[in-house]
Parts: C-alpha cells; structure tokens; sequence
C-alpha cells in the first residue's frame, strides 16, 4: 500500500479493534527478520507493506521492471470482450445496473472494467527526467489537462499505481537469488562406504582415475 496520500491513516485503522467487523483479523505490516519492529509481537495477519513513491530508488527499479515484464511476457492481462463480460455477469447472477444489490467485494465483472481502466491509465503514463545532468531522476507521472475552472491538473493514476505496487511485491517474492549449494568432501568410516560411489571430486582427468580406487585411503 502507498504510505502517502492516507495511506499511514489507512495503515492504522486496519489494526484498530474498533474498526474491524466481527470475525475480522488485525493487519500489521510485514515481519522482516533484519529490520525488528514493535509491532512483530502482534496478534493478527503480518501482510502489510507500506511503499514509498518518494524514494526514487524504489520506484525507478519498480516502474523498469513493470516495464520488462510487459515486454517479456511475464504479466499478462486478461482478454475483454463483451461475451467475457456477459459470462460474468451470468455467474454472478445480477444485473449490473441494480444499485440496490450491497457491495461487499469486488466480483468479477466490476474487475474485468477496472482492468480495462487499467490498461487506459497505462496509455497516458510518460516518463521524463527531472534533469539531463548526473543527478537526473527519471519520473512517471500523467500529463497535465485544463480543468473546467481553468486550473492545471492531472490524469488519475490511481489503478497505475496499484499495479507497479503489486508487480514489484511479486517480483520480490519470486525473483530471490538462489543460495549458492556447497557439496561437503570427506567423512568418517561410519558415513562413508570403501566399496562403491564417488570418493574424489574435482576435474575429470583426477576423479576418473581416483574414482576407481587407484588411491588407497588410511582409516584411522
């Protein structure tokens, strides 16, 4: 979740016993193991992550990689056409036009029009740079319009947003570097067979040889 614009407020209020329903589970920001917070001790979900837009770090490596997973492949949209959107309203089993229905949740077909939002705001996102020189910062913000009153304004890039947030979340969670395996050489007499299997490692032209007990060990 974006700490700014609200977002701390927001962050508080999802663990305030007064705030959350019946049944409802207190949310507190994420458990990391080198950076120990007050709330780790705290009864409820441990699933909340606060970003940062200002820091520019973040969102440069955010924004690029959203970027390469487009072009690669790696997040796709759904398709949109009117049949998915009629089959999704038939297994709601509403009309789309009845306000009177409570919404608790989005359903699907409220999901398949945001996406396509989505997909609009993408379209009118530019990047510049705030200067060419070495301390330049690249930026991805919405062009600015006219308002009716005359004033300056900007595109909402609310669903932006939400999807550069996300898309680096999964690139953290699935993008780990692996951990170098180191294989471990020796033992003792209770651990290791004398007849059978690999007793050297190390270039081929040695363990070739050595493999086939041209060398005797001494057993202590």
């Amino acid at each position: 979740m974006d700490a700014q614009g609200g977002g701390v407020a927001i962050e508080e209020a999802l663990h305030d016993p007064s705030k959350i329903e019946e049944g409802e589970n207190l949310i507190w920001p994420v458990i990391y193991n080198d950076k120990p917070k007050e709330t780790d001790d705290q009864q409820g979900l441990h699933i909340l992550e606060l970003v940062q837009f200002a820091k520019a770090d973040w969102t440069a490596a955010a924004n690029h990689g959203l970027r390469k997973d487009l072009e690669d492949k790696v997040l796709l949209f759904p398709r949109f056409d009117n049949l998915s959107l009629g089959l999704a309203l038939d297994r709601e089993g509403k009309d789309i036009l009845d306000s009177s229905i409570e919404k608790v949740y989005d359903n699907e077909s409220e999901c398949i029009l945001e996406i396509e939002d989505l997909k609009d705001e993408l379209t009118t996102i530019v990047m510049t740079q705030t200067s060419s020189g070495v301390g330049g910062r690249d930026k991805w913000d919405t062009p600015d319009i006219k308002l009716p009153n005359g004033k300056k304004g900007k595109l909402r890039k609310d669903r932006y947003s939400a999807l550069v947030i996300a898309n680096m979340i999964a690139r953290q969670m699935n993008r780990e570097l692996a951990h170098a395996s180191f294989d471990v050489i020796g033992g003792n007499l209770r651990t290791m067979s004398k007849k059978g299997g690999e007793m050297y490692k190390g270039p081929s032209w040695f363990t070739s040889a050595a493999n086939e007990d041209l060398y005797t060990g001494i057993y202590r």
